[in-house]
């Protein structure tokens, strides 16, 4: 979406959602917290309006509607984890999403020296995640942006 990537982790639809939202919407910045906390919040407002076969998956625990997935956006200023009650978190160095997200982390953690290349320490940790994760698998496919 515009210099930022948007992935996302939970239902396979919100993949197809996602791509036929933004193709009918202005693109948004989104290079912070708060510019992807807004849209956020009008894209949980839009499901519910224009995709009539999405419930509301609702903890009647929380006080907070559940988008029951999970995102990551990349941009130049930053990477940013957009949780399923929309709090959005904002990382430094790395993160990942997803099932396999626990393998993934702990490979970047293991591997990450300033001076290695973060193409070949991210795909290795998607490797560590497939590999150990069933709910893992596919095509790795890279992306990059340049730090600001």
């Amino acid at each position: 979406m515009g210099a930022s990537y948007i992935a996302s982790t939970g239902w396979g639809i919100y993949g197809n959602i996602l791509d036929d939202y933004l193709a009918h919407r202005k693109r948004a910045r989104l290079t912070d917290s708060q510019q992807i906390f807004g849209f956020f919040r009008v894209f949980w407002r839009d499901l519910h309006e224009r995709y009539s076969f999405v419930s509301d998956q609702r903890d009647d625990e929380s006080p907070f509607g559940d988008l029951d997935a999970s995102f990551l956006v990349v941009s130049a200023r930053g990477i940013f984890s957009v949780a399923c009650d929309m709090s959005v978190t904002s990382f430094d160095q790395y993160y990942a999403i997803g099932s396999g997200a626990p393998y993934a982390l702990g490979a970047i953690h293991a591997l990450y020296r300033p001076t290695a290349s973060a193409s070949q320490i991210a795909r290795s940790a998607c490797e560590a995640a497939m590999a150990l994760d069933i709910y893992c698998g596919g095509e790795i496919v890279e992306r990059s942006v340049r730090a600001r």
